[in-house]
């Protein structure tokens, strides 16, 4: 339940974590079980009035675009060594300057990230996340990756 109007949702591939961003920029991470919601960990982004979610399919990375940055969101390595009751969730890795952003989207080989909005940006998981491709693309609301991963439209 969120007092304020929800921006972006997202559910992990295999359904036990829902992803819910909100009109005041708080993106919780909710732990789903058949009777409960439960916030497992949240973190407030600056928004542009817009806010977009995704999550990998191979389930290691969550991507959050909003403003003018794209923030990776994994799981937690301490977490998981120390075996500890902490989210199991943190920031990997948060780029700036990506400028407008209004929806992003993961390939289904969860390798690549579009980000767009005045332009269309790709990133590379497998490089450390870096940027690959860019084009000028006009203002840019909605994305999808084809099922093989070779076309993004």
């Amino acid at each position: 339940h969120s007092m304020s109007s929800i921006l972006s949702i997202n559910f992990s591939p295999d359904g036990k974590t829902a992803i819910i961003g909100n009109e005041v920029g708080i993106v919780t991470f909710f732990a789903v079980s058949q009777t409960t919601f439960e916030i497992t960990y949240e973190l407030v982004v600056v928004l542009n009035d817009r806010l977009s979610i995704d999550c990998s399919l191979n389930g290691h990375f969550s991507v959050i675009g909003s403003k003018d940055a794209l923030i990776v969101v994994g799981p937690s390595v301490r977490a998981r060594k120390l075996r500890s009751a902490a989210s199991g969730f943190s920031i990997q890795r948060v780029i700036r300057d990506v400028g407008e952003t209004n929806c992003v989207s993961i390939d289904r080989n969860s390798r690549y990230i579009a980000v767009a909005g005045d332009r269309t940006r790709v990133f590379d998981a497998t490089k450390d996340f870096r940027q690959v491709r860019s084009w000028r693309t006009g203002s840019i609301y909605a994305t999808a990756w084809s099922p093989d991963g070779s076309w993004l439209a």
